[in-house]
């Protein structure tokens, strides 16, 4: 178990989403959402790729039964998503098209992180350079309050830290895929932002594993962002592992 002793994030809502739920902290999602993958793949006598690969497959009637089936154990984690998405101006549907994000795309997505993390830990932990993929917004100062125990962890890991927009990723994938020796990264954003990257990272073959904030309250989804937060607990829970 992890010996890391950090101030417990504040509980806070979110735009979409929030993994606090109805609980004063976010371990209880983490716990959930094991044993519903657990239970999922017991029920289906599926593998975690095979689940991993359904979750993040669209128009599925199969996932569509699947997610209906969880909707009472994930739907607390859901936080004034359908009236935040009527609040979007019109032309968003052009220009940031993931502010659309559906409920059921969010479940698929609680589950898709832990999957991911289960395929690649191994890789990771084995891996010649680890490097530490974070938003860029992460660097301004008014958003560190609730942040400072992630910063001891990445150094207590000895991570490499890449601070990178949105914009920037392709490019960057790009470049670590021609590096001699293994790189794996390890991925800190919004939930949706964090299954894109893990998407992108596994088409180019590179390991990754993640945890996403505790709730959507960055820059992109809330005008006024704040109580940022990652659960330093479960993410060196994960970096344990062996």
């Amino acid at each position: 178990m992890s010996q890391l002793e950090t101030p417990a994030p504040h509980y806070a809502t979110g735009a979409t989403y929030s993994l606090f739920g109805h609980c004063v902290s976010t371990h209880h999602f983490y716990s959930r959402t094991a044993e519903l993958i657990d239970q999922i793949k017991d029920r289906e006598g599926l593998t975690n790729k095979s689940l991993l690969d359904l979750l993040l497959t669209p128009d599925s009637e199969k996932r569509t039964r699947i997610l209906s089936s969880m909707e009472l154990s994930l739907q607390e984690y859901i936080s004034g998503l359908e009236k935040y998405i009527r609040s979007l101006p019109w032309y968003k549907v052009y220009t940031d098209k993931e502010l659309f994000t559906r409920r059921e795309q969010y479940y698929a997505y609680m589950l898709s992180f832990g999957l991911v993390n289960r395929l690649y830990i191994d890789a990771f932990l084995k891996a010649d350079y680890r490097i530490a993929v974070l938003p860029d917004w992460f660097r301004r100062i008014e958003y560190n309050e609730n942040l400072d125990g992630l910063g001891i962890l990445l150094r207590k890991h000895r991570f490499e830290l890449s601070f990178i927009q949105k914009t920037r990723i392709k490019a960057l994938l790009r470049d670590l895929s021609r590096i001699d020796g293994t790189v794996a990264l390890l991925s800190i954003h919004g939930l949706v932002e964090l299954i894109s990257l893990m998407k992108q990272s596994m088409a180019e073959q590179i390991p990754i594993i993640g945890v996403p904030l505790n709730s959507s309250k960055c820059p992109r989804w809330a005008e006024k962002p704040y109580d940022i937060s990652v659960d330093c607990i479960a993410l060196e829970n994960l970096l344990l592992q062996n």
